[in-house]
């Protein structure tokens, strides 16, 4: 599927389940951030899924469609949720969208060097201009700049990447509840998506 084609269908998951007034916010930011996300991979590595133009538009998807089959099962069994599907949707389409690069620099750039492209199998690399920031803080700092947030979506977001970043380890120690959390579905989503084969 084109990029374009990919931002088209992430943008009609959000016109479809952002009903609150922050759906033209979201939007805004997807004006501006246009070009960049249908650029943006969500990996450098080529043997990864998600490792062209495009992939992090895909890998949201991915990680949206997982996260709604996970809420219907624990749904069909009486498991109460602690969130809504508006914070769902925000949480699992945009807890990456900080590898799109913030402040106009993206984050990933092509890899130019051929010994890199065949000996480390890069097909992108770190962006040297770019700021940095932990992967999940890249997002929650380019969506504060055009949308509240609720806690709910905040810690989903920080804690996305699960075990992989320090910085989330101290919400992973958050009290048990008798509800599943959002942060937990989008752990659990962005795992499997991570897995699943993209094109």
């Amino acid at each position: 599927m084109k990029s374009q084609e990919l931002f088209k269908e992430f943008t009609d998951l959000l016109e479809l389940r952002v009903a609150s007034d922050r759906k033209e916010k979201f939007l805004n930011l997807l004006s501006d951030y246009e070009t960049t996300l249908q650029d943006a991979p969500a990996s450098m590595f080529i043997d990864n899924n998600y490792c062209y133009k495009g992939g992090l538009l895909q890998f949201a998807i991915n990680t949206y469609n997982f996260g709604l089959g996970l809420c219907k099962l624990y749904k069909s069994t009486d498991i109460a949720l602690d969130f809504n599907l508006e914070e769902f949707t925000v949480a699992a389409l945009f807890n990456s969208i900080g590898l799109c690069g913030v402040d106009e620099d993206p984050f990933f750039v092509e890899e130019t060097s051929d010994w890199h492209r065949k000996n480390l199998n890069r097909g992108y690399k770190f962006n040297d201009a770019a700021k940095f920031l932990v992967a999940s803080d890249k997002s929650l700092y380019l969506l504060q700049k055009y949308v509240t947030l609720s806690y709910n979506e905040y810690v989903a977001i920080k804690i996305q990447a699960g075990l992989y970043d320090d910085s989330a380890s101290k919400y992973l120690q958050i009290p048990e509840t008798k509800k599943v959390t959002l942060g937990s579905i989008i752990m659990a989503s962005t795992d499997a998506a991570r897995q699943m084969v993209s094109s």
